[in-house]
């Protein structure tokens, strides 16, 4: 498997995201299209959970990097992606 290293350009493919709404609490809004070239010049950190909604994905992996926002904004980390496989396509 090869993994994406810092400085590699990201395959060109088509994912969807559901933005961020802490109104929602725990449950995403529709799914958006993201284009892959937005990120272009951005430091971002991205990250996979085997399923989305799973109790541990959701009660572990996600709250961490939510509660850890700040520390990665102060290192320049401008977004925080997260796929999951069970994500839709």
């Amino acid at each position: 498997m090869t993994q994406i290293k810092i400085g590699d350009t990201l395959p060109s493919v088509s994912l969807k995201y559901c933005p961020f709404d802490p109104s929602l609490e725990h449950a995403c809004g529709i799914p958006q299209n993201l284009d892959i070239s937005s990120l272009k010049g951005k430091k971002v950190v991205i990250f996979g959970v085997p399923g989305a909604f799973t109790p541990t994905c959701n009660n572990q992996h996600l709250p961490e990097f939510r509660q850890k926002f700040d520390e990665f904004a102060k290192k320049g980390v401008d977004q925080i992606i997260c796929l999951a496989t069970t994500d839709a396509l």
